[in-house]
């Protein structure tokens, strides 16, 4: 077994384009097959106590390095809640990279709701799908007709500067720096959520809004998405901090403290500061 396979099965998410290109030498693939291949990798590590539906994802982005994302389901929250295997993989990519992705492989076809959600940073269709073992398609093809950011006059760039955390970086102001790299265009509510692990390592995400609003992926699911890839799953979350614009018409407040009460048995500390 090669060290990058091992590593996807310990938890890596994430793949330098040298160790991708290590990857497809020692298993003699394309990276069309290597990102299917991948997609298999990491399917098992999907958290699903309630479908018990496991959805895998890989995503390359133009500089050649490679993401990986499953679904995560949270026992005692709303469906809403749901990170999907695509928005996790999204999130990822653009919490650790400002290069967009290119193409994506998934174990099962893209629910509508991913698909409007990939269409915010591919408005003109282009992104290659991979889906199951055989079938490759474009996004266009995959959701014709798509309403985008381009419908409602938004040229915002999806992806931005990746999102740095040093070792002194507190608590605070991890979900500071979260909220002010967030994609707020719809309604200008800049929100970042960072989280603590049992063990004291702090991580980070940022809203990513949608044209559609309901598809959007919230901060703490952000934040969740970067733990859970950083070696942290949901269960070891031990404080979960919101910071927020203030006066804005959107308030992520009332959504995340109903999620932290459903991590760890409710057993979490919850705080909320202003941006």
């Amino acid at each position: 077994m090669s060290d990058e396979r091992f590593a996807v099965q310990i938890g890596r998410f994430q793949f330098s384009c040298d160790a991708i290109a290590r990857m497809q030498v020692e298993r003699g693939l394309d990276s069309d097959q290597l990102l299917r291949q991948l997609v298999l990798d990491v399917q098992p590590r999907a958290r699903v106590p309630v479908s018990d539906f496991r959805v895998g994802a890989a995503g390359m982005n133009a500089e050649g390095e490679v993401f990986l994302g499953v679904n995560v389901e949270f026992s005692g929250a709303s469906f809403a809640q749901t990170i999907h295997a695509e928005q996790f993989l999204v999130s990822l990519s653009r919490t650790r990279s400002s290069s967009p992705l290119v193409k994506i492989a998934v174990s099962a076809p893209p629910c509508g709701h991913c698909r409007q959600f990939v269409t915010e940073f591919d408005p003109e269709g282009n992104l290659e799908l991979l889906i199951g073992q055989e079938v490759k398609i474009s996004m266009k093809e995959l959701l014709p007709q798509a309403f985008s950011p381009l419908d409602l006059k938004v040229t915002e760039p999806f992806y931005s500067r990746p999102l740095i955390l040093s070792s002194s970086t507190t608590l605070e102001e991890a979900a500071r720096i979260a909220a002010l790299e967030s994609y707020v265009p719809y309604s200008r509510c800049r929100a970042g959520t960072a989280v603590k692990s049992v063990k004291g390592e702090i991580f980070a995400g940022s809203a990513l809004e949608n044209a559609a609003y309901n598809p959007a992926l919230p901060p703490l699911q952000a934040a969740l998405v970067s733990a859970y890839a950083g070696g942290c799953p949901p269960e070891d979350v031990v404080e979960v901090v919101l910071c927020q614009d203030t006066g804005a018409q959107i308030d992520y407040e009332p959504q995340i403290r109903d999620l932290t009460k459903a991590l760890s048995g409710g057993d979490v500390a919850f705080s909320a500061i202003e941006l």
